[in-house]
């Protein structure tokens, strides 16, 4: 009941509207207070039921491929070995592997931590609620549902390998292939994220004269958030056995269309678009669409090339 209170706002603006914006201040995200007009060719052209119209022939188009690949063995999981999800590359052995997981396993939770005991923080301070008991700060934006999702590979790597190193082990097929999928979804999106703070977020907090904002995205936390998380996925697609193929950039794109569903439902209830680029209200959203899946698989891929270039 909290949460739909915050939510709706039946009496005023949603207190979550204004959480939005806060946290948008805090963490150097972009959201706009300003809705799009609609224009000439605004419900044919874009608009919600337009643009949701093209997302779901990009998904159905996603989904073709996903079977077709899977049914010539192009995705590769049939290929794996039971042990693969816990043997190292040449590069290292199974106990440096459990290592450097539990390292990484620790330094994705702990930002995680940081980010609610900061927004708490805030929040108590100027004597405002919490929705979740500060936890919705990580529902919000992209960046923090990558994070959260990386603690969830990493717990789940980190126990195959204690599993085989301290008890000799090995996890069955399937478990071996659900971590190869879930890497994936963290690898692409972590770059996705990386990519879209350099090329997008911070050159628009400069020429448009976000001071605020650039001196944000440029903070210890946000930074960290924002530029960590390739370090943490390439390090272990470089010491794993995991390899990139481009097939698998389907599942990051799944993640990311989720994600701006979960926007587009988050605006229905609290009036305030977290990126304002996901704005179906803008002539432009057919086409960001497109270049949000475009972006997600060129990421994906670009990854890999890092990846190979360290390891060489």
């Amino acid at each position: 009941m909290a949460l739909y209170t915050a939510l709706e706002g039946k009496d005023g603006p949603s207190p979550m509207s204004q959480i939005v914006r806060e946290a948008s201040e805090e963490f150097g995200e972009l959201t706009t207070k300003e809705l799009a007009k609609p224009g000439k060719w605004h419900g044919v052209l874009y608009g919600f039921w337009p643009t949701l119209c093209w997302t779901m022939l990009i998904l159905g188009a996603v989904v073709d491929l996903n079977l077709r690949w899977a049914a010539n063995g192009s995705l590769g999981f049939s290929r794996l070995d039971e042990r693969s999800s816990v043997l190292a590359s040449p590069l290292g052995s199974p106990e440096a592997l459990l290592l450097t997981r539990a390292v990484s396993l620790l330094l994705t939770v702990v930002p995680c931590i940081l980010a609610v005991i900061q927004y708490r923080k805030k929040r108590k301070a100027a004597g405002e609620p919490l929705v979740l008991g500060g936890l919705e700060i990580l529902m919000l934006f992209c960046t923090l549902w990558t994070w959260c999702w990386k603690t969830f590979y990493f717990f789940l790597a980190t126990s195959f390998s204690a599993g085989y190193v301290v008890w000799d082990l090995e996890p069955p097929l399937w478990a071996t292939q659900g971590l190869w999928l879930t890497f994936d979804i963290a690898f692409g999106m972590a770059w996705l994220v990386f990519w879209a703070v350099w090329l997008f977020l911070l050159p628009f907090s400069w020429l448009s004269g976000h001071k605020e904002a650039l001196a944000e995205l440029l903070s210890p936390l946000p930074f960290y958030l924002h530029n960590a998380n390739v370090v943490l996925v390439t390090l272990e697609l470089v010491l794993s056995q995991w390899t990139v193929n481009i097939e698998h950039s389907i599942f990051p794109v799944y993640f990311a269309f989720t994600y701006l569903y979960f926007n587009w439902w988050l605006y229905s209830k609290i009036g305030v678009w977290i990126y304002f680029f996901l704005d179906y209200d803008r002539p432009s959203s057919v086409p960001v669409c497109l270049m949000l899946c475009a972006i997600t698989v060129g990421s994906f891929d670009l990854g890999g090339v890092v990846a190979r270039a360290v390891t060489r």
